[in-house]
Protein backbone atom coordinates (compact mmCIF):
# COMPACT_ATOMS: atom_id res chain seq x y z
CA UNK A 1 0.00 0.00 0.00
CA UNK A 2 1.46 2.87 -1.26
CA UNK A 3 1.24 6.62 1.24
CA UNK A 4 0.62 8.77 -2.02
CA UNK A 5 -1.68 6.45 -4.01
CA UNK A 6 -2.68 8.80 -6.81
CA UNK A 7 -6.53 8.88 -5.93
CA UNK A 8 -6.00 9.19 -2.16
CA UNK A 9 -6.60 12.44 -0.79
CA UNK A 10 -3.64 13.80 1.83
CA UNK A 11 -4.65 14.34 5.04
CA UNK A 12 -4.85 18.12 4.59
CA UNK A 13 -6.44 17.80 0.89
CA UNK A 14 -9.19 20.96 0.53
CA UNK A 15 -11.51 18.31 -0.94
CA UNK A 16 -10.89 16.28 2.48
CA UNK A 17 -14.88 17.13 3.56
CA UNK A 18 -15.49 15.30 0.06
CA UNK A 19 -15.16 12.11 1.69
CA UNK A 20 -14.57 10.02 4.88
CA UNK A 21 -11.96 7.89 6.34
CA UNK A 22 -12.21 4.38 7.79
CA UNK A 23 -8.93 3.85 9.91
CA UNK A 24 -7.56 0.17 10.47
CA UNK A 25 -8.18 1.01 14.71
CA UNK A 26 -10.98 0.29 16.82
CA UNK A 27 -12.78 2.11 18.77
CA UNK A 28 -11.25 -0.11 21.76
CA UNK A 29 -7.39 0.97 19.99
CA UNK A 30 -6.65 -2.20 18.90
CA UNK A 31 -5.21 -2.73 15.37
CA UNK A 32 -7.32 -4.37 12.83
CA UNK A 33 -6.77 -7.95 11.20
CA UNK A 34 -5.60 -8.87 8.83
CA UNK A 35 -2.77 -6.10 7.94
CA UNK A 36 -4.03 -5.64 4.49
CA UNK A 37 -7.40 -5.52 5.14
CA UNK A 38 -7.71 -1.97 3.01
CA UNK A 39 -6.16 -3.40 -0.01
CA UNK A 40 -8.53 -6.46 0.03
CA UNK A 41 -11.49 -3.99 0.53
CA UNK A 42 -10.80 -1.50 -2.36
CA UNK A 43 -9.79 -4.82 -4.36
CA UNK A 44 -13.36 -6.00 -4.04
CA UNK A 45 -14.43 -2.09 -4.34
CA UNK A 46 -12.30 -1.90 -7.55
CA UNK A 47 -15.05 -1.03 -9.72
CA UNK A 48 -15.23 2.03 -7.88
CA UNK A 49 -11.50 3.35 -7.74
CA UNK A 50 -12.31 6.31 -8.55
CA UNK A 51 -14.13 6.77 -5.17
CA UNK A 52 -12.15 3.99 -3.13
CA UNK A 53 -8.39 4.27 -2.43
CA UNK A 54 -6.01 2.46 0.31
CA UNK A 55 -3.68 4.70 1.91
CA UNK A 56 -1.56 4.98 4.95
CA UNK A 57 -1.33 7.48 7.62
CA UNK A 58 1.00 7.31 10.51
CA UNK A 59 2.06 3.61 9.94
CA UNK A 60 -1.91 2.88 9.73
CA UNK A 61 -4.11 1.56 6.58
CA UNK A 62 -6.78 3.38 6.23
CA UNK A 63 -9.18 3.76 3.22
CA UNK A 64 -10.46 6.96 1.71
CA UNK A 65 -14.11 6.69 0.56
CA UNK A 66 -15.27 9.88 -1.73
CA UNK A 67 -18.73 11.00 -0.82
CA UNK A 68 -19.35 11.21 -4.28
CA UNK A 69 -20.11 6.99 -3.92
CA UNK A 70 -22.85 7.72 -2.30
CA UNK A 71 -24.42 9.22 -5.64
CA UNK A 72 -22.83 6.88 -7.77
CA UNK A 73 -23.62 3.38 -6.37
CA UNK A 74 -25.45 4.02 -2.98
CA UNK A 75 -25.29 0.13 -2.07
CA UNK A 76 -21.65 0.23 -2.77
CA UNK A 77 -21.51 3.26 -0.19
CA UNK A 78 -23.97 2.04 2.46
CA UNK A 79 -21.74 -1.41 2.33
CA UNK A 80 -18.36 0.45 3.30
CA UNK A 81 -20.34 2.82 5.91
CA UNK A 82 -21.14 -0.81 7.39
CA UNK A 83 -18.10 -2.40 7.30
CA UNK A 84 -16.85 0.45 9.50
CA UNK A 85 -19.41 0.25 11.74
CA UNK A 86 -19.98 -3.81 11.74
CA UNK A 87 -15.86 -3.72 12.77
CA UNK A 88 -16.20 -0.80 15.08
CA UNK A 89 -13.32 0.87 13.20
CA UNK A 90 -12.77 4.44 13.81
CA UNK A 91 -13.86 6.81 11.03
CA UNK A 92 -13.35 10.71 10.04
CA UNK A 93 -15.38 13.01 8.20
CA UNK A 94 -18.49 10.61 8.27
CA UNK A 95 -21.54 12.84 8.95
CA UNK A 96 -24.27 10.86 7.31
CA UNK A 97 -26.12 8.03 8.28
CA UNK A 98 -26.20 4.72 5.66
CA UNK A 99 -29.33 4.72 3.63
CA UNK A 100 -31.17 1.72 2.45
CA UNK A 101 -30.85 2.38 -1.41
CA UNK A 102 -33.47 -0.22 -1.97
CA UNK A 103 -36.18 2.14 -0.49
CA UNK A 104 -37.70 4.55 -3.45
CA UNK A 105 -39.28 7.08 -0.59
CA UNK A 106 -38.01 7.57 2.37
CA UNK A 107 -40.94 9.65 4.63
CA UNK A 108 -40.01 12.94 5.78
CA UNK A 109 -38.75 12.99 9.27
CA UNK A 110 -40.75 15.38 12.01
CA UNK A 111 -39.20 18.39 13.36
Amino acid sequence: MSPSHPSALPPSSPLEHDAFRIRGVTREGKTFRPADWAERLCRVMSEYSSCVSAITEAGVPCVVVRKQLLQLAPMAYEFLVNFARDNELQTSGLDEEPRDPRRAFSPPRAP
